[in-house]
Protein backbone atom coordinates (compact mmCIF):
# COMPACT_ATOMS: atom_id res chain seq x y z
CA UNK A 1 0.00 0.00 0.00
CA UNK A 2 0.76 3.68 -0.25
CA UNK A 3 0.78 6.10 2.51
CA UNK A 4 1.24 9.74 1.64
CA UNK A 5 1.40 12.22 3.99
CA UNK A 6 0.88 16.74 4.20
CA UNK A 7 1.62 17.50 0.57
CA UNK A 8 2.91 14.20 -1.08
CA UNK A 9 1.58 12.58 -3.55
CA UNK A 10 2.34 9.09 -5.51
CA UNK A 11 0.28 6.70 -7.51
CA UNK A 12 0.99 2.80 -7.52
CA UNK A 13 0.42 0.31 -10.61
CA UNK A 14 1.37 -3.37 -11.12
CA UNK A 15 3.74 -3.17 -14.07
CA UNK A 16 3.81 -6.38 -16.19
CA UNK A 17 6.74 -7.10 -18.23
CA UNK A 18 9.22 -4.71 -16.31
CA UNK A 19 11.25 -7.44 -15.28
CA UNK A 20 13.48 -9.96 -15.88
CA UNK A 21 11.96 -12.44 -14.16
CA UNK A 22 8.42 -14.17 -15.06
CA UNK A 23 6.62 -12.10 -12.81
CA UNK A 24 5.38 -8.04 -11.88
CA UNK A 25 7.13 -5.64 -10.62
CA UNK A 26 5.21 -2.59 -8.52
CA UNK A 27 5.38 0.92 -10.36
CA UNK A 28 5.26 3.41 -7.56
CA UNK A 29 4.88 6.90 -9.44
CA UNK A 30 6.14 9.94 -6.84
CA UNK A 31 4.89 13.47 -8.28
CA UNK A 32 5.02 15.62 -5.86
CA UNK A 33 7.30 15.78 -2.67
CA UNK A 34 8.48 18.17 0.19
CA UNK A 35 11.66 16.29 -0.37
CA UNK A 36 10.98 13.87 3.29
CA UNK A 37 11.31 10.39 2.98
CA UNK A 38 8.49 8.70 5.37
CA UNK A 39 6.33 11.42 3.19
CA UNK A 40 5.68 9.07 0.86
CA UNK A 41 5.95 5.56 1.39
CA UNK A 42 5.24 1.89 0.00
CA UNK A 43 4.57 -0.98 2.78
CA UNK A 44 3.89 -4.42 2.27
CA UNK A 45 2.34 -6.96 5.21
CA UNK A 46 1.63 -7.69 8.05
CA UNK A 47 4.59 -9.54 8.94
CA UNK A 48 5.09 -10.82 13.24
CA UNK A 49 8.21 -9.89 14.36
CA UNK A 50 9.72 -11.05 17.32
CA UNK A 51 12.83 -8.84 19.53
CA UNK A 52 16.21 -9.91 19.06
CA UNK A 53 15.73 -11.98 15.99
CA UNK A 54 17.44 -11.45 12.98
CA UNK A 55 15.91 -11.08 9.82
CA UNK A 56 17.14 -11.59 6.16
CA UNK A 57 15.37 -8.87 3.91
CA UNK A 58 15.42 -9.33 -0.01
CA UNK A 59 14.00 -7.42 -3.10
CA UNK A 60 14.50 -6.42 -6.75
CA UNK A 61 14.46 -2.81 -7.59
CA UNK A 62 14.79 0.04 -10.02
CA UNK A 63 14.47 3.30 -10.72
CA UNK A 64 14.20 5.92 -13.70
CA UNK A 65 17.33 8.19 -12.29
CA UNK A 66 19.63 7.11 -9.43
CA UNK A 67 17.68 7.76 -6.28
CA UNK A 68 18.14 6.26 -2.43
CA UNK A 69 15.69 4.39 -0.23
CA UNK A 70 14.90 4.47 3.36
CA UNK A 71 13.64 1.00 4.64
CA UNK A 72 12.48 0.85 8.16
CA UNK A 73 10.10 -1.67 9.68
CA UNK A 74 7.02 -0.32 11.97
CA UNK A 75 4.12 -1.15 13.61
CA UNK A 76 0.81 -1.16 11.64
CA UNK A 77 -1.15 0.46 14.24
CA UNK A 78 -0.84 3.75 16.98
CA UNK A 79 1.46 4.24 18.17
CA UNK A 80 3.54 3.22 15.19
CA UNK A 81 6.72 2.47 16.49
CA UNK A 82 9.83 1.61 14.92
CA UNK A 83 10.84 -2.77 14.72
CA UNK A 84 14.01 -1.91 12.84
CA UNK A 85 15.59 0.87 10.55
CA UNK A 86 18.53 0.16 8.14
CA UNK A 87 20.72 2.24 6.17
CA UNK A 88 19.70 4.28 2.89
CA UNK A 89 19.54 2.07 -0.05
CA UNK A 90 20.95 3.27 -3.28
CA UNK A 91 18.82 2.57 -6.60
CA UNK A 92 19.71 2.76 -9.81
CA UNK A 93 18.40 2.41 -13.57
CA UNK A 94 19.18 -0.85 -13.92
CA UNK A 95 17.41 -4.00 -11.70
CA UNK A 96 19.06 -4.45 -8.75
CA UNK A 97 19.00 -7.75 -5.99
CA UNK A 98 19.32 -6.14 -2.70
CA UNK A 99 19.68 -8.41 0.88
CA UNK A 100 19.55 -6.89 4.21
CA UNK A 101 20.31 -8.10 7.40
CA UNK A 102 17.92 -6.71 10.32
CA UNK A 103 17.12 -7.10 13.52
CA UNK A 104 14.25 -6.53 15.46
CA UNK A 105 14.34 -4.06 18.57
CA UNK A 106 10.85 -5.25 19.80
CA UNK A 107 7.93 -7.78 19.24
CA UNK A 108 4.84 -7.21 16.97
CA UNK A 109 2.60 -9.23 15.34
CA UNK A 110 1.63 -6.86 12.54
CA UNK A 111 4.83 -5.02 11.24
CA UNK A 112 4.92 -3.02 8.23
CA UNK A 113 7.88 -3.07 6.00
CA UNK A 114 8.05 0.43 4.49
CA UNK A 115 9.75 1.45 1.27
CA UNK A 116 10.27 5.25 2.52
CA UNK A 117 10.92 6.99 -1.13
CA UNK A 118 9.55 10.67 -0.68
CA UNK A 119 13.27 12.52 -1.12
CA UNK A 120 12.90 13.32 -4.95
CA UNK A 121 10.07 12.77 -7.48
CA UNK A 122 10.41 10.19 -9.93
CA UNK A 123 9.84 6.16 -10.62
CA UNK A 124 10.56 3.22 -8.94
CA UNK A 125 9.72 -0.39 -9.80
CA UNK A 126 9.97 -3.02 -7.00
CA UNK A 127 9.77 -6.66 -7.21
CA UNK A 128 10.20 -10.14 -5.36
CA UNK A 129 10.31 -8.66 -2.08
CA UNK A 130 10.92 -11.68 0.40
CA UNK A 131 11.40 -11.43 4.13
CA UNK A 132 12.38 -14.43 6.66
CA UNK A 133 13.50 -14.79 10.11
CA UNK A 134 17.29 -16.00 10.57
CA UNK A 135 20.71 -14.15 8.89
CA UNK A 136 22.63 -14.59 5.77
CA UNK A 137 23.81 -17.71 6.98
CA UNK A 138 21.08 -18.75 9.12
CA UNK A 139 17.74 -18.91 8.00
CA UNK A 140 14.14 -20.62 8.31
CA UNK A 141 11.89 -21.17 5.77
CA UNK A 142 7.75 -21.46 6.49
CA UNK A 143 5.56 -23.63 5.70
CA UNK A 144 1.51 -24.29 5.94
CA UNK A 145 2.17 -27.56 8.40
CA UNK A 146 5.59 -26.49 9.20
CA UNK A 147 9.31 -24.65 9.42
CA UNK A 148 12.99 -25.93 8.17
CA UNK A 149 16.03 -24.03 9.98
CA UNK A 150 18.86 -24.36 8.21
CA UNK A 151 22.74 -23.21 9.16
CA UNK A 152 24.94 -22.82 7.04
CA UNK A 153 27.86 -21.72 9.32
CA UNK A 154 30.05 -24.46 10.77
CA UNK A 155 29.11 -23.63 14.51
CA UNK A 156 26.14 -24.81 16.66
CA UNK A 157 23.55 -22.00 16.29
CA UNK A 158 20.71 -21.57 18.53
CA UNK A 159 17.52 -20.40 17.08
CA UNK A 160 14.47 -18.86 18.56
CA UNK A 161 11.25 -20.11 17.21
CA UNK A 162 8.75 -17.65 18.11
CA UNK A 163 6.16 -20.78 18.83
CA UNK A 164 5.49 -23.99 19.74
CA UNK A 165 6.99 -26.32 17.25
CA UNK A 166 7.47 -29.88 17.36
CA UNK A 167 10.04 -32.46 16.86
CA UNK A 168 9.58 -35.01 13.91
CA UNK A 169 9.87 -38.67 15.68
CA UNK A 170 11.71 -40.82 13.69
CA UNK A 171 14.01 -43.96 13.62
CA UNK A 172 17.10 -41.83 12.03
CA UNK A 173 19.03 -39.54 14.51
CA UNK A 174 16.22 -40.53 17.08
CA UNK A 175 18.40 -38.40 19.64
CA UNK A 176 17.27 -35.31 17.47
CA UNK A 177 14.16 -36.02 15.77
CA UNK A 178 12.68 -36.93 19.40
CA UNK A 179 9.13 -35.37 18.96
CA UNK A 180 9.35 -33.61 21.42
CA UNK A 181 7.70 -29.68 21.85
CA UNK A 182 10.48 -26.63 21.31
CA UNK A 183 10.32 -22.91 20.98
CA UNK A 184 14.00 -22.91 20.55
CA UNK A 185 16.52 -25.25 18.35
CA UNK A 186 19.99 -25.81 18.59
CA UNK A 187 21.33 -26.27 14.93
CA UNK A 188 24.42 -27.96 14.52
CA UNK A 189 27.04 -26.39 11.86
CA UNK A 190 26.25 -26.94 8.44
CA UNK A 191 22.85 -29.02 9.02
CA UNK A 192 19.10 -28.35 8.89
CA UNK A 193 15.83 -29.47 10.97
CA UNK A 194 12.92 -29.94 9.96
CA UNK A 195 9.93 -28.77 12.52
CA UNK A 196 5.82 -29.34 12.42
CA UNK A 197 3.20 -27.00 13.69
CA UNK A 198 1.18 -28.82 16.22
Amino acid sequence: SIEEQNEAHAQVVVQRGNTPLPSSSVQIDITKTRGVDWETSFSFGPLPLREGQQYTFQFRAKANANRTAAIWGQQNATPWKECFETPDVMIGEKWREVEIAVVANRTCANAMICFGLGKTTGTVWIDQVRFRAGGRDVWRRDFEGGAVVVNATRQPCEVDLGDVFLKIKGTQVPEVNDGKKVEKVVVPGLDAIVLLRR
